[in-house]
């Protein structure tokens, strides 16, 4: 499951169950205004919240409702500022359901996971670099003139390369049509 909450799109963010929980209190109290406010929300979804949050009475005065949610956000604020002290008690937290589960040394599930983490992250920042590196045009055309090879990286250069190629290959049947000849 980890792996999936890793391809969210959660900005700069590392996730953990205090960020997931914090979150789900604020979809919860929204979902709640918007029930008030005689919108549209999902029953089924803010009954999973409701259980989940372990929320018993929701029976509140509709001016609490509607403010709770904006006191909520400073919470979430706060969360997502402490994002990488969360994110370490998070895989202190896993390392002891691992030493538990499977028996080994915590001391070495903790390294596992921290480095787990170190490699993921530089396989983020590389996948970011190169993504950024990638997109966009040409930079850089090598063309064949008298059997020697060129390399052009000026702008100027690289367009007039591109455009010979494209009428070359527009124009390559021109006279001469080898659908014309007979069979061959």
């Amino acid at each position: 499951a980890e792996k999936q909450c890793r391809r969210l799109c959660m900005g700069t963010v590392p996730w953990s169950s205090a960020y997931k929980a914090a979150r789900d209190v604020i979809d919860f109290w929204t979902c709640l205004k918007r029930r008030a406010q005689g919108r549209h929300c999902d029953m089924c979804r803010m009954l999973r919240l409701r259980s989940r949050l372990d929320i018993e009475d929701v029976h509140y005065p509709v001016e609490v409702i509607m403010q709770k949610p904006d006191k909520l956000w400073d919470q979430y604020h706060e969360v997502k500022n402490n994002g990488k002290e969360f994110r370490s008690e998070f895989i202190d937290g896993l390392a002891e359901v691992q030493t538990e589960a499977q028996s080994i040394p915590k001391q070495t599930a903790l390294i596992n996971l921290k480095h787990r983490e170190a490699q993921r992250l530089t396989a983020h920042t590389i996948q970011y670099i190169f993504k950024r590196l990638h997109v966009g045009g040409i930079s850089l055309v090598i063309i064949t003139e008298n059997g020697e090879e060129i390399e052009l990286t000026s702008k100027e250069d690289i367009e007039q390369a591109l455009m010979q190629e494209h009428t070359r290959k527009y124009h390559q049947t021109e006279g001469f049509c080898p659908l014309f000849i007979g069979n061959l």
